[in-house]
C-alpha cells in the first residue's frame, strides 16, 4: 500500500530515478475545486526524485525478488481514500503497473484506515479457495492519519488494524521521514496489534533498500552447516518470501580403487 498524498510529492534529496541529478523542491500553482484563485504547494521539480517515487522503486525491488510460482501480489494506493491499482495476482502484473506509475495530486489528507481496508479487500477478492495462504500487508507512508481528522483518523486506523488482526493478517509499517516518525506510536501500534514489524525510515530514500529486508512469512532464521565438518554456510541470504540460498563447504572425500578380473 503506497501513500500518494500531497506530501509524498516533495523531493527526497536523493537521485531516486538514477538520472544523475538530485532534484529540489519548487513552488507549484494549482486550481483547487471550491477555492478561488491558485493554491501553492511544494513538490519535487523532478517527480522521479519524490518520496512517492522512492516508494515505487522500493516496491519494484522487493517484488522482483519474489518467487512468482508461490507468491501473489496486489498494489494499493491511498490518500484520503484508498484504491486498488492492481488486483492480487502474478507479480509481473504489479511490476508492469509500477513501471508506468504516475501519481496524481491529492489534497484530501491521509487515511491509513482506507489503505488497510483497501488492501484487505484486495486480499479477499482473490482468496485462494484451495489452500490456506500466509497473507500480509506492507504499508508505506510519510505522514500521519489526517482524514477525516487527526484524532478520528488515528482511531479508525487502529480499528482497521484490529480487524486485520482478527483475521490473522500482519501489517508491516514503514514510517518515512520526520512527520511520520513524529507519529511513531500509530505505526508501531498497527504493527504490534497485527503481529507485523514496524520499520522507522529516517530518510525516505532509504526505504528503497530497507523494504528488501522485510520478511513476508513466519520464517525468521535459518542455520545451515556441513554436518561432517560443522562448518557454517557462506554467503547466506534469505529472501522476503522465505526462500534462501547459501554455499556450503564440503569435506574432502577419500576414494578407494577396486580392480576386478573375470
Amino acid at each position: 500500500a503506497l501513500d500518494e498524498s500531497q506530501s509524498t510529492l516533495v523531493a527526497t534529496g536523493h537521485d531516486i530515478d538514477g538520472n544523475g541529478r538530485v532534484s529540489r523542491n519548487r513552488t507549484w500553482d494549482r486550481h483547487v475545486e471550491s477555492i478561488e484563485g491558485l493554491v501553492q504547494f511544494q513538490a519535487s521539480a523532478d517527480p522521479g526524485d519524490a518520496v512517492v517515487s522512492a516508494e515505487v522503486s522500493a516496491a519494484e525491488r522487493l517484488i522482483a525478488q519474489l518467487d512468482p510460482e508461490t507468491m501473489r501480489v496486489g498494489l494499493v494506493s491511498f490518500a484520503g481514500v484508498g484504491w486498488v491499482d492492481a488486483p492480487l495476482g502474478h507479480p509481473s502484473a504489479v511490476l508492469r503497473q509500477l513501471a508506468t506509475y504516475a501519481p496524481g495530486y491529492h489534497d484530501n489528507g491521509t487515511s491509513i484506515a482506507a489503505a488497510l481496508r483497501s488492501a484487505f479487500d484486495a486480499l479477499n477478492a482473490a482468496r485462494d479457495p484451495e489452500r490456506a495462504r500466509h497473507r500480509a500487508i506492507l504499508l508505506l507512508s510519510d505522514g500521519q492519519p489526517t482524514n477525516p481528522s487527526r484524532k478520528q483518523g488515528m482511531a479508525e486506523a487502529l480499528e482497521a488494524a484490529d480487524e486485520l488482526a482478527h483475521y490473522g493478517v500482519p501489517v508491516h509499517t514503514f514510517a518515512l521521514g520526520r512527520e511520520a516518525l513524529a507519529y511513531t506510536p500509530t505505526y508501531r501500534e498497527i504493527a504490534a496489534r497485527t503481529g507485523g514489524r514496524f520499520v522507522p525510515v529516517e530518510h525516505p530514500a532509504e526505504v528503497v533498500s530497507l523494504l528488501r529486508s522485510v520478511r513476508l512469512t513466519g520464517l525468521d532464521k535459518v542455520a545451515i552447516r556441513n554436518l561432517t565438518t560443522q562448518q557454517p554456510a557462506r554467503g547466506f541470504r534469505m529472501l522476503p518470501d522465505g526462500s534462501f540460498r547459501a554455499s556450503v563447504p564440503v569435506a574432502t572425500a577419500t576414494a578407494t580403487l577396486f580392480a576386478f578380473e573375470r
